[in-house]
């Protein structure tokens, strides 16, 4: 079943992130040991050596910026599920997929921008020869695509539990495991962001040029609040840092067997939905998913997933807001969308999704498949120069679904609409008769 096919996608991109999260900490966690008692080979002007400085730390705030932005981010759509597992509700869930939208656009761009280092491999030299203790500097700058990588690695994670055919929102069992996982993801991102701040503070106190600092500090107490904010408990001596970083080590460690654990209880419960829809029908399925299914509040008319959903990550979500966030101002305008780091209490007005590599054939099978089996047939459907059309007008929702060289978008125009598999669809319509 395709419900089978796509989480088994969810448990190799689990598997695929705890090991990112292994590999990454072995290499950037801890700061590197004090190497201040090595006669140094090649001593420095002051000049060269805050030259240096500055530069090691333009490179430093580039990574930091990376890491405020991924790792913060990525907390910040994850607080937003936490409503939506108190009350399951429709409002909460497409606030926390208009967080997930906008942290993932952000990460999106962020990986379009290129970093070019300043630091060269004769500059590291000179430092380390000189007695700085920036060896393992290098080595985690070196990092940043690999971290841009990972992150959205697990963006694509997030999206294959909150939005998508697999089907997780729709039992309690896999909402718990979805309750489990965002747990422990939101507190390894708390590790994360508390290490780069151990590291940022070594680095400072191995550097030691306190002009250099206070332009630093100054930079990333504006542009990395999340990353300065865990400098605040930090240890003021290298010792205490090595320390500290150890603990945070040991704390990741016990959380990715954490992790691991989930992943083996996701797959023994797939392995066993797999040996009982071997014989199922339609009907049985339905009744057995029936017995698991979440108790979800609000939740309006459901359109079955297309086809096309299933076979890749090919669609992407926008959220709008018809009124300001922040109440009326003048000077700034209505606002009708968020940036990671907003505070949002109201769900968005309207939302569209965008598909790519749809075909024509595939597009006018959906719309025959919502009238002839899911009795919602379309006001109309119109064809202008390539450009096709199909509107819907029910009580309840009013929406444009536009087909255009190979692309497929959804615009929700009033009301609401969500995405659920065929048996939940069955499951609804005739618990509600």
């Amino acid at each position: 079943m395709k419900k089978i096919a796509a989480f088994i996608l969810i448990l190799a991109i689990l598997c695929s992130l705890l090991t990112a999260c292994g590999e990454q900490k072995s290499s950037d966690a801890s700061p590197p040991q004090d190497t201040s008692s090595v006669e140094a080979a090649a001593p420095l002007e002051s000049g060269e050596w805050d030259e240096l400085t500055h530069r090691l730390l333009a490179d430093w705030y580039g990574y930091l910026i990376r890491c405020e932005y991924f790792y913060g981010d990525l907390r910040w759509a994850l607080s937003y599920l936490t409503p939506f597992f108190e009350d399951h509700s429709w409002d909460s869930l497409q606030i926390a997929r208009a967080a997930m939208a906008a942290s993932k656009r952000r990460a999106e761009h962020v990986k379009e921008q290129a970093f070019e280092k300043q630091m060269t491999l004769e500059d590291y030299d000179k430092f380390i020869r000189s007695g700085a203790d920036v060896s393992a500097i290098q080595v985690v700058i070196d990092s940043i695509p690999t971290l841009v990588d990972d992150t959205l690695l697990t963006y694509q994670n997030y999206r294959d539990f909150v939005n998508s055919p697999t089907e997780n929102l729709f039992s309690t069992y896999n909402l718990s495991c979805l309750e489990e996982w965002a747990r422990l993801e939101r507190q390894i991102y708390d590790i994360h962001l508390h290490d780069t701040a151990v590291e940022t503070d070594y680095l400072l106190l191995s550097l030691n040029s306190q002009s250099e600092k206070d332009r630093f500090v100054t930079a990333i107490e504006e542009k990395c609040p999340q990353i300065n904010a865990w400098r605040s408990e930090n240890p003021k001596d290298k010792e205490g840092l090595e320390k500290l970083s150890s603990e945070l080590l040991t704390e990741l460690q016990s959380l990715t067997n954490d992790m691991s654990s989930l992943v083996g209880k996701m797959r023994t419960g797939l392995n066993l939905e797999k040996e009982a829809s071997e014989t199922d029908t339609f009907e049985q399925y339905v009744d057995r998913m029936a017995a698991d299914v979440a108790n979800l509040k609000d939740f309006p008319i459901a359109l079955p997933y297309p086809d096309w959903w299933y076979e890749e990550d090919n669609e992407t979500f926008f959220y709008s807001w018809n009124s300001p966030l922040y109440g009326t101002d003048e000077e700034s305008g209505p606002r009708s969308f968020i940036a990671p780091g907003d505070t949002v209490n109201v769900p968005p007005d309207e939302f569209n999704v965008d598909w790519v590599g749809v075909s024509l054939e595939d597009y006018l099978a959906y719309v025959d498949l919502l009238e002839k089996s899911y009795h919602i047939p379309a006001q109309y459907t119109v064809e202008k120069e390539g450009r096709y059309i199909t509107s819907y007008e029910l009580p309840s929702f009013s929406s444009a679904l536009v087909w255009e060289e190979n692309n497929v978008a959804l615009y929700v125009l009033d009301g609401a609409v969500c995405f659920a598999p065929p048996w939940y669809i069955y499951y609804s319509q005739h618990s509600d008769s």
